[in-house]
């Protein structure tokens, strides 16, 4: 099957595209482009335009677009708040700091809320009204020209970056979910077939299915945003994705109820059905091959569902032949996740078909009391950076109280929790190499003039910068580096050379990284036990007030979940109670998956009554295992009992409904028996 995941190596054009080089000379393209607009009208703040310019430049048209828009628009909500903090408490110091806080406070909860890029918006706009704000200071008709000064100053690069990249050698978002979807198929197929295999565990979907599939909902929310392609293929790159999940889902549904050893899974008829689907997922077509081997996979795989549907079989005179079905349930709803599957990259890759509507795909899960938290870090570095610069008298003390503020801000909502304290040193090589560079610069510009021979040196210098931070992982110390240059160098019209201005602002960053260090391990820190807290807080709430409740569909809620798991991960050495409510996690997507299945069957009226009455006994069950550890098992032997005549009598869509149900019923009783959705992991099995 691992011959059967690659695909085609991509053109000509996509491969200059994808070069670190590439990425390079955009950068420098955008920044010296963006200092010719602000030298040509004179502007005062040039600086401001050019650090702009490495937030909101990626490899793809999409992410820019996205950065772009974000930045710009939380830019217009900064300048306005600034402007409105400025004039009603900028008279003095003891006004304007405690609403400048609150004001933090509200950016910094709305920031955690909120998904990807959405969460950089909120961020900037706490940046640019803590600049405006306390860059006027007392001086309330500054405000208003440093809030239009800003806004203009962020829309030149902004504009700029739209132009590079749609004209050098342009990278359309949609690429990188293609490329993002090919890793999750392969994760998820190998781990399907594992669990066919009887040898799926923990480990493989931890460290390769969930991950991937993070990285595709972050890359069809960049998509949304690009718009220039004349086939835009956001419904069916989604369609692709939410069957990944499904097949992710009902895989790991039958790896549980594999690993577990549940009555009849190692059956003959259960072997045969493995051996069956396993065989069918080895001859798969690649991702990229042609649409007709996609759609005759499709039809071969609803037929292997078809064979393997329990209800085709003849009633059970008894109780003790339900287990097998129940596997056989499971199978055949894998093979018909598989199939829609199939039907969706068919869909993608024919462009005659029809495209599907679909809703986006990500669902971000909403952790108010993490967001409340996250709200409260930028609070605290404010607060003792603004107490030491106005005690202190410090005249730099102001530069690090709006960085080191807005960093502890907006660092959270884009670096990754594991990669954040190394950002932040990351950052502050950076600041070292940049204010190495700002003095060349100095040294050297001094001796030239005209425009062309500063976009030549200027132009190269973000050019060696940039062209390692194609990987976002090297994109902190790049971010470093232009702070560095546009607060010590500050490129203008008129040039001032001072390098001992230079070595005063030097210092005053280094001062930076040890900011954001202490900022992230002091103040609530986001450690394993932190993590512990926000899983198992996350699991009850999605699993009692969604899945219980029934307020979510199913897709919806594996999309809720899958974002949890991605969120709140400990790494590859947490320890046994982290790996217990890891499992308990998993488990509580399991039930509250089944759970909305018996919903979506009650919906239906086709449930037999003798089910029906036993589904709220159900769920009450599931919600005392969430509470003690231990649900009651007398609704699982009344189910048990009900069973043989709810099987044997009725319509096909009756036995169906009662199928379904009865499936879902006894994957609930083995998660409750195990008491994997207890808290403790010492009631667990």
């Amino acid at each position: 099957m691992s011959d059967a995941m690659v695909a085609p190596p991509p053109d000509l054009g996509r491969r200059i595209a994808a070069l670190p080089a590439t990425y390079g000379l955009k950068v420098a393209l955008v920044a010296v482009l963006t200092l010719y607009i602000a030298f040509l009208f004179d502007l005062d703040h040039t600086y401001w335009s050019l650090i702009t310019v490495p937030l909101i430049v990626r490899p793809d048209g999409g992410t820019t677009v996205w950065r772009s828009l974000e930045r710009l628009t939380g830019t217009l909500l900064g300048c306005a708040a600034g402007f409105v903090l400025a004039a009603t408490f900028g008279q003095e110091p003891r006004t304007i700091i405690p609403a400048l806080a609150i004001y933090l406070f509200i950016v910094g909860y709305l920031a955690r809320r909120q998904s990807g890029l959405d969460a950089y918006g909120y961020a900037i706009a706490g940046f640019v009204a803590l600049l405006i704000a306390l860059d006027a200071g007392p001086h309330i008709d500054t405000a208003f020209p440093l809030a239009v000064t800003r806004a203009t100053e962020t829309a030149i690069p902004v504009i700029v970056a739209f132009a590079v990249m749609l004209v050098v050698f342009p990278v359309s978002v949609a690429d990188e979910v293609r490329d993002s979807l090919g890793a999750a198929r392969e994760a998820t197929l190998a781990a399907s077939a594992a669990v066919l295999g009887r040898s799926g565990d923990d480990l493989r979907y931890e460290r390769t299915v969930l991950p991937r599939l993070a990285l595709v909902n972050t890359a069809l929310r960049a998509l949304s945003f690009e718009r220039n392609r004349r086939h835009h293929m956001r419904h069916r790159l989604n369609a692709v994705a939410a069957a990944l999940n499904r097949v992710a889902l009902r895989a790991e549904a039958v790896r549980i109820s594999l690993r577990q050893n549940l009555p009849g899974c190692t059956g003959p008829v259960v072997a045969a059905g493995l051996q069956q689907l396993g065989d069918a997922l080895e001859r798969l077509p690649p991702p990229a091959g042609p649409a007709p081997a996609h759609l005759a996979c499709a039809a071969q795989l609803t037929s292997i569902a078809d064979s393997l549907a329990p209800t085709g079989l003849a009633a059970p005179p008894g109780v003790e032949d339900f287990a097998p079905r129940a596997m056989l349930w499971r199978l055949e709803s894998l093979a018909r996740s598989l199939s829609d599957l199939m039907e969706a990259e068919a869909t993608l890759l024919d462009p005659s078909r029809p495209a599907p509507k679909t809703r986006p795909i990500v669902r971000r899960y909403a952790d108010t009391l993490g967001a409340m938290q996250g709200a409260l870090r930028p609070v605290f570095t404010f607060s003792v950076l603004s107490a030491i610069w106005l005690v202190s008298g410090w005249p730099d003390g102001l530069v690090l109280t709006i960085l080191g503020s807005a960093l502890s801000l907006v660092m959270p909502v884009i670096v990754p929790r594991a990669l954040r304290v190394k950002a932040a040193i990351s950052i502050g090589l950076g600041i070292v190499v940049g204010s190495i560079i700002s003095l060349v610069l100095m040294v050297v510009l001094a001796q030239m003039e005209g425009f062309g021979a500063f976009a030549l040196v200027f132009g190269g210098t973000f050019f060696a910068i940039f062209v390692n931070a194609y990987r976002l992982p090297n994109l902190p110390f790049a971010i470093g580096a232009t702070i560095a240059i546009c607060v010590g160098f500050q490129p203008q019209n008129a040039p001032v050379y001072d390098p001992l201005a230079l070595f005063n602002t030097t210092t005053t960053l280094l001062l930076l990284p040890p900011t954001l260090v202490a900022a992230l391990t002091i103040v609530f820190p986001e450690n394993a036990d932190w993590i512990k807290n926000h899983l198992a807080r996350a699991t009850d709430h999605l699993l009692r007030h969604k899945a219980i409740a029934a307020q979510l569909s199913r897709d919806v809620y594996a999309e809720e979940f899958f974002d949890v798991l991605s969120e709140f991960d400990f790494g590859p050495g947490e320890d046994r109670e982290g790996q217990h409510l890891r499992q308990r996690a998993r488990a509580a997507l399991l039930a509250g998956d089944a759970l909305l299945a018996i919903a979506e069957v009650e919906a239906t009226g086709h449930l037999p009554r003798s089910l029906a009455s036993l589904a709220q006994p159900l769920r009450t069950a599931v919600t005392s295992a969430l509470h003690d550890g231990q649900g009651s098992s007398t609704v699982f032997t009344r189910i048990h009992q009900a069973l043989p005549t709810a099987l044997a009598e009725g319509e096909e869509a009756q036995r169906s409904a009662a199928m379904c149900f009865a499936a879902s019923a006894e994957l609930l009783g083995a998660i409750v028996a195990e008491r994997w959705l207890s808290r403790r992991m010492a009631d667990a099995s």
